[in-house]
Formats: structure tokens, sequence, C-alpha cells
């Protein structure tokens, strides 16, 4: 097999080109994957931004007190502006709830 004719460095033009070009499309589609995935990562977190806005003013802005209360350890969680300071007193009736609601309860 003869090295130094022109068939055999048509042949290296050849391969070396499509060697590049199949690197160059292989980093193209790398690069508009990420692009893609970049992009739907920032809608998500816009979706989610906007619900927890909603979330946040239909809280803070409701006509009643709302107030969030864990059943295990009787932690008062956050609450609206119309709760502004309850104090709870005895734990007597959270315990109750607890007690009756066990079988009920949903956890998160």
């Amino acid at each position: 097999m003869q090295t130094s004719g022109p068939e055999f460095w048509w042949a290296v033009g050849i391969g070396s080109v499509s060697l590049v070009a199949i690197g160059a499309a292989y980093i193209l589609s790398i690069v508009f994957n990420q692009r893609r995935f970049i992009s739907e990562q920032q809608r998500q977190l816009t979706a989610i931004q906007e619900s927890e806005q909603k979330y946040r003013n239909l809280f803070e802005n409701s006509q009643v007190g709302i107030v969030r209360v864990s059943l295990d350890d009787f932690r008062i969680w956050p609450r609206n502006l119309l709760i502004p300071g309850v104090s709870w007193g005895s734990h007597r009736p959270l315990r109750e709830l607890r007690q009756r609601g066990r079988h009920h309860a949903v956890r998160r």
C-alpha cells in the first residue's frame, strides 16, 4: 500500500474534515441541550416564584386568621397578620386533637 500518493492524502483530508464536522456537531448538540435545560430551569423557577407570591398574598391578605400547628411537637408555624401574637396557653386542647386525629392526620 502506497502512503505518499494523492489518493492517500485525499482520504486523510476527507477523514479529518469528517471527524472535525462530527466533533463540531456533537459539541453544538451539547451546547443547545444545555441552553434548553437552562431555559427550562429558569421557566420552572419563575413559575415557583409566581406561585409563592400568589400564596403569600393570599395568606397575608386573608380576611380570616390562618395559622399552622404541628401536631407532632405543637410548634406554631407562620400565621397571618390577623393572628398577631396568639398565646395558646395550655397545650391540652392540641394534645386531645392530636390523639383524636392521629389516624386522620396527613403527614408531609
